[in-house]
């Protein structure tokens, strides 16, 4: 495919043959906006934080709008994997995973690289996960699961903070 979530070691796929050429997006980061259901499990947070948060970043930099992703308040200093299913405006369904998420002392990852999808809205739910077989596949009955979250991207520019499930 060519993008940089290919180069990245990813695995990107569509229902629709056509989305793989308008999907030829420019590097950037896509991080975590999909619409899963993400469940939050066994994350140690210090007292009084919420949890782990993740949003999904909406710009418009060429034609398409792009989604990224960033994830807070995780453990820190951890690897993770992220599973993101976004469902676009005409009902295509994309599946981003095997993307890595490293965290830093705070539990932040930073953004990830920026796909291109179209039209809106774009229906997002995501899972980040530890890959227990390592296969860069999120499997829930395997996989530690240590978030599931989804939102929908109505407007772009914005910033939609998907909601733990």
């Amino acid at each position: 495919m060519g993008d940089r979530m290919s180069a990245l070691g990813a695995v990107r796929g569509s229902t629709k043959p056509s989305a793989r050429l308008r999907r030829k997006v420019a590097a950037g980061a896509f991080a975590l906006g999909v619409s899963s259901v993400l469940v939050v499990s066994g994350l140690g947070s210090p007292a009084g934080a919420q949890g782990p948060t993740a949003v999904a970043d909406c710009t418009v930099p060429s034609t398409f709008p792009e989604l990224s992703g960033r994830f807070t308040d995780f453990p820190p200093n951890d690897t993770f994997f992220l599973f993101v299913l976004v469902e676009e405006g005409n009902g295509n369904k994309v599946v981003n995973q095997g993307f890595r998420i490293f965290t830093d002392a705070n539990g932040d990852s930073g953004s990830t690289p920026a796909l291109g999808f179209d039209p809106l809205p774009l229906k997002v739910s995501a899972a980040v996960y530890r890959d227990l077989n390592g296969n860069q596949r999120w499997d829930p009955g395997v996989d530690d699961t240590v978030y599931r979250g989804d939102g929908t991207v109505t407007t772009c520019p914005s910033t939609v903070t998907l909601s733990p499930k």
